[in-house]
């Protein structure tokens, strides 16, 4: 009668670590009876976890700094002309912020760094040509403007994609 025994549970055992993984059994911890204390989830899969940071990496380093330098450049290029520093950041500019949203193999995401490069130049021009006397509400309306120039090329992109299907 123990053989008998022991041989069962051996024989449950085995079926435990052999089940199917899709059976709901296997999945869940029982208190009592068929009372469920918790169910366990499927782990996330390793390169789903990193394509989240590697995103989350390339909106804040590339991103960000791209639109600020877009931004920068636009009243830049009015006040101390076309020079190669200013080149420079229009073109890291560009790039960043291509690489930080869109994708470099698709060509439409082009239109991501050129609508932060349109949105600076219509609010630049007035302040170009109005004379303006203080420094401090040139700034303050300049700076009003950051969060459409965010929010702007998400959009582009969103429209972009929502074209192609």
């Amino acid at each position: 009668m123990k053989e008998t025994k022991l041989e069962e549970r051996f024989e449950k055992a085995v079926n435990a670590f052999f089940e199917n993984e899709n059976s709901h059994e296997q999945n869940s911890i029982a208190l009592f009876e068929n009372q469920e204390i918790a169910q366990i989830s499927p782990a996330e899969n390793l390169a789903q976890t990193a394509d989240k940071y590697f995103t989350l990496f390339k909106r804040i380093f590339a991103f960000l700094p791209g639109v600020l330098f877009l931004h920068l450049m636009m009243p830049g290029i009015f006040t101390f002309g076309f020079s190669l520093w200013t080149l420079f950041f229009l073109v890291s500019g560009i790039f960043m912020v291509w690489v930080g949203l869109g994708d470099l193999k698709n060509k439409k995401h082009i239109w991501l760094p050129t609508s932060v490069m349109i949105l600076g130049l219509i609010f630049s021009l007035p302040f170009y040509f109005l004379p303006v006397n203080s420094f401090s509400y040139y700034v303050y309306a300049y700076i009003g403007i950051l969060p459409l120039l965010f929010i702007a090329p998400v959009l582009v992109k969103g429209w972009l994609e929502e074209s192609t299907d």
